[in-house]
C-alpha cells in the first residue's frame, strides 16, 4: 500500500504553487494596467493643455468676429433709418471706419493663430472671405461703403448699404467653419 503521507505533501505544494501562479500573475497585470492608465493619462492631460492653448489663441478670434458682425448691424440697421443724406453719409463714415478698424483687429488675431492642421497663412484669407473674380467680399463691402457715400439720395444710398450684411455673413462663416474644423482636432475628448 502506497503512503498517503506523500500524497498529501504534494496537495499542499500543488495549492501553494497555484497560489504563487495567481499572485504573480496578478503583479504583472496590475503593473501592465498601471503603465497603461498612466500612458492615458498622460495622453489626456497632453490633449487637454493642448486643448486650452487652442482655446486661448481662438477665443480672441470669436471676440474680434462678434465684434466685426456687430459693426455690420449698425450698417444693416442705416438700411431702415430715416436719416437725410448728410446725417446717413456721416453715420456710415463713423461705422465704416469701426468696420475697417474691427477688420483689422480680426485679421491680426488670425495672424496669431497656429495649429497643426492648418498653416499659419491659411488663416489670414479667411478675414478677407470668399474670392470671386478678383475681389474678396471684404474687397465689396469696401466698394459699397465707398459707392453708398456718393449716392445723390439717401434711398439710393440705403439701397447701396443692403448689399453689405450678406458679405458680413459670408466672412463669418467663412472663420466659423474653420474654427469648428480645429476645435473638433483639439478635442480632448476624442482620445
Amino acid at each position: 500500500m502506497a503512503d498517503p503521507s506523500a500524497a498529501i505533501g504534494l496537495k499542499e505544494y500543488g495549492s501553494w504553487g497555484l497560489s504563487i501562479l495567481a499572485l504573480g500573475v496578478t503583479v504583472v497585470w496590475n503593473v501592465h494596467n498601471r503603465r497603461y492608465t498612466n500612458r492615458k493619462a498622460e495622453e489626456v492631460r497632453t490633449a487637454t493643455f493642448a486643448y486650452a492653448a487652442w482655446k486661448d489663441l481662438r477665443d480672441p478670434v470669436l471676440a474680434r468676429l462678434r465684434e466685426f458682425a456687430a459693426k455690420g448691424h449698425e450698417l444693416q440697421a442705416l438700411t431702415v433709418g430715416t436719416d437725410d443724406l448728410p446725417g446717413l453719409t456721416g453715420k456710415i463714415h463713423n461705422i465704416g471706419y469701426a468696420l475697417t478698424t474691427a477688420h483689422l483687429a480680426l485679421e491680426e488675431d488670425l495672424n496669431r493663430l497656429r495649429s497643426t492642421e492648418v498653416p499659419q497663412d491659411s488663416w489670414l484669407p479667411l478675414a478677407n472671405g470668399l474670392l470671386i473674380g478678383t475681389e474678396t467680399d471684404w474687397d465689396r463691402i469696401i466698394t459699397i461703403i465707398t459707392d453708398a457715400v456718393t449716392k445723390p439720395t439717401a434711398e439710393e444710398c440705403r439701397a447701396m448699404l443692403k448689399g453689405i450684411h450678406p458679405l458680413i455673413r459670408s466672412i463669418g462663416k467663412g472663420i466659423s467653419d474653420q474654427i469648428a474644423i480645429e476645435n473638433a482636432a483639439h478635442d480632448p475628448n476624442k482620445i
